[in-house]
Formats: C-alpha cells, structure tokens, sequence
C-alpha cells in the first residue's frame, strides 16, 4: 500500500445533494425543479416528439408518405406538408397548457426514476411489446389451427 492510498471511501460530486441524493442515489424524488438543460433541451424535446405522436399524426404521415413518394424532390413536391406539419407543431410547442403538461409529465417520470431506479418510459414501452408480442403469438396460433382443421377436412373427404 502507498502513503497516498487510502482505504477510507468518500463521495464527493460537484452537484448539490438534492441532485445526487435519494434512495437510489438518483436526486431526491420529491424535487420538482428542473436543472438548465431539462429547462432548455429534455422538455422541448419531449414536447416536440409528444406533439408528433399525440397532436399531429396524420400530418406526419402525410409528410412521411409524399417524402417516400418524392425521393430526392421532397422539398419541392411536399412543401404544402411540410408548411402544414411545421405550423401544427409550432402551435403545439407553444401552447403553455401543453408545455406545463409536458413538464409535470416529465417531471413525474423523473421521480419515479429517481425513487425506483425504474425508467417508465421504457417499462411502459417493454409492457406494450410484451402485449403486442403476445396478442401476435395467438392470432398466429388460432390461424394455424384453422389450416390444420382445414387440413384434416380434406384428408378424411
């Protein structure tokens, strides 16, 4: 052992404690501010992504179906979507109702992260796969049984 080891172990982090504290050593779970990068990058990114899937869907698809249909002159044969889906989705980023629904919604998931060390969004995402996969395995099953059926109708006629 050298004279500068030590055995004895500290922790020590440039953040505050509410930000590295917690069961999990996440953050306390019970804060409810938003550091400066939440502020500025993971909110409006979480709106943006909520405001596609949740807002402006069909316009997303129309946008996505004349891209795939254009190729190379997207930006000349699918302008009227694009303007439609931007003007959507700039209506959607600030609206303040949606943005602090957004936030609270962030800011829940957080402290179940935090509190659990459980990422809802994935275990929410893994759940809908899960369910997905399943109800596939089925409808699969049921039409193989349904062949088999018909299979053996026609051997015995």
């Amino acid at each position: 052992m050298g004279l500068f080891y030590s055995r004895v172990r500290t922790d020590h982090s440039v953040l505050p404690p509410h930000m590295t504290g917690g069961p999990m050593g996440f953050g306390d779970p019970d804060d409810h501010t938003l550091r400066k990068i939440e502020e500025d990058v993971v909110i409006p990114e979480k709106v943006r992504r909520r405001s596609r899937r949740e807002k402006c869907p069909d316009l997303v698809k129309a946008f996505s179906r004349c891209g795939r249909e254009a190729g190379l002159l997207i930006t000349v044969k699918c302008e009227d979507e694009r303007k439609e889906l931007v003007d959507c989705l700039v209506k959607w980023f600030h609206d303040k109702e949606f943005v602090e629904e957004t936030t609270k919604e962030y800011i829940r998931q957080r402290s179940v992260y935090r509190r659990t060390g459980q990422n809802i969004e994935y275990q929410e995402r893994m759940e809908q796969l899960r369910e997905n996969t399943r109800k596939q395995f089925w409808e699969d099953f049921e039409k193989k049984k349904q062949e088999n059926l018909k299979n053996e109708n026609k051997e015995n006629t």
